[in-house]
């Protein structure tokens, strides 16, 4: 007789399952976020702060740094259709010029700055800036936004502004420009939220240490904000000071206790944030809670798919998970007190039982199981 093996995940609540996109997001890091990078000599700048002229940069380095722009809105669940404007892309070149010359940032650069042009000063102004960083590294740099002064991430926000689609850049060969702000804009359906990292599946090697929640004219005053691993553990966390000036949509940002994440792992991690007491328009809004599954596991740059399993577990990609194995035959598994009610598959639809299939198997005390018995 064979015997029959039983793969059982968790006894759940009943829940939804859609498509599993892992291995969308594996592909589009792998191919767009790798694919997008711009070595110096890609980037071909052609200027010269010796004799101030801004020059220009390569097509590809421009698709790439759009390309990198994109990638970040698309991964936040955003639309991935910002364009470049030639005019903002030529004032954005003389403001990197401007950082480049004087080996500093300033929103606001003085007339006796090296290399100083009213354009240049113009796009410093509604700008995001980056220094010893150039074409698509600096969106990364931007969208990381590190330092002690850049602690509500707003060259983030800007990056992953709701109602942004159309920005401006300019490079040199060590600093960026990237015009953010004061462009048009379009009348955006409402999105409900912008995490990063984002719900859902998130590669590992973009998650940094400032975490932020933004919602269009939300108030974070009296907000509060807890983590917890997959065991339920809370992770202590640090909310960053509120801010009071503009910066894209009204954010929320904290900083996770490092030594509690896990991204070193060779399997997904998953973290679950709860953002509490927060109002739109003065009107309270419901808890909100959502999971975050880093993908840890790196092939050389690469992202893996299928992730690592658990052991005793396998991988299911119609579920989008790692079903737990069990040696349980499935006469026990009949012999339970608890009453089979129905048979429903990954899509909704009540079926009869099927070996080799991933079921949902719904029982008359509440609980939820799912199930795939090999044959």
């Amino acid at each position: 007789m064979i015997r029959k093996i039983l793969f059982i995940l968790l006894c759940l609540p009943m829940i939804g399952f859609g498509q599993c996109d892992r291995q969308q997001i594996v592909d589009n890091y792998n191919n767009i976020y790798l694919g997008s990078e711009v070595s110096t000599l890609q980037l071909g700048w052609t200027g010269n702060i010796n004799t101030c002229d801004p020059g220009t940069i390569t097509t590809l380095a421009l698709n790439n740094t759009l390309d990198r722009i994109n990638y970040f809105r698309d991964l936040v669940g955003l639309p991935s259709d910002i364009i470049f404007d030639p005019i903002l892309n030529q004032k954005c070149q003389e403001a990197a010029l401007i950082m480049s010359a004087n080996g500093a940032n300033n929103h606001f650069p003085p007339p006796n700055w090296s290399c100083y042009s009213a354009d240049g000063a113009s796009a410093a102004e509604n700008s995001n800036l980056a220094l010893n960083l150039h074409s698509s590294d600096a969106i990364t740099g931007l969208i990381e936004d590190p330092g002690i002064n850049n602690y509500h991430v707003g060259h983030r926000r800007w990056l992953l502004f709701t109602r942004a689609n159309t920005f401006g850049t300019g490079s040199t060969d060590n600093t960026n420009a990237t015009w953010v702000i004061d462009v048009p804009s379009f009348n955006a359906p409402f999105y409900e939220f912008v995490a990063y990292p984002s719900e859902g599946f998130f590669p590992a090697p973009l998650v940094f240490d400032r975490w932020s929640f933004g919602m269009p004219d939300a108030d974070f005053s009296n907000t509060t904000i807890s983590m917890t691993d997959e065991q339920g553990i809370n992770i202590p966390l640090t909310i960053e000071p509120a801010f009071s000036g503009t910066a894209g949509d009204n954010t929320i940002v904290w900083v996770p206790d490092q030594a509690y994440l896990n991204l070193n792992s060779s399997e997904d991690e998953k973290y679950t944030v709860t953002i509490s007491n927060f109002s739109v328009f003065g009107a309270a809004i419901p808890d909100y809670s959502y999971e975050v599954i880093i993908m840890t596991e790196m092939n050389g740059s690469n992202l893996v798919h299928p992730p690592n399993c658990p052991n005793l577990t396998v991988w299911d990609e119609d579920s989008c998970s790692c079903f737990l194995v069990d040696n349980t035959g499935i006469e026990e598994l009949l012999q339970n007190e608890k009453e089979l009610v129905k048979i429903i598959d990954f899509m909704g639809r009540e079926t009869e039982f099927k070996p080799n299939t991933p079921l949902i198997f719904i029982y008359s005390d509440g609980t939820v199981e799912k199930k795939m018995i090999l044959e």
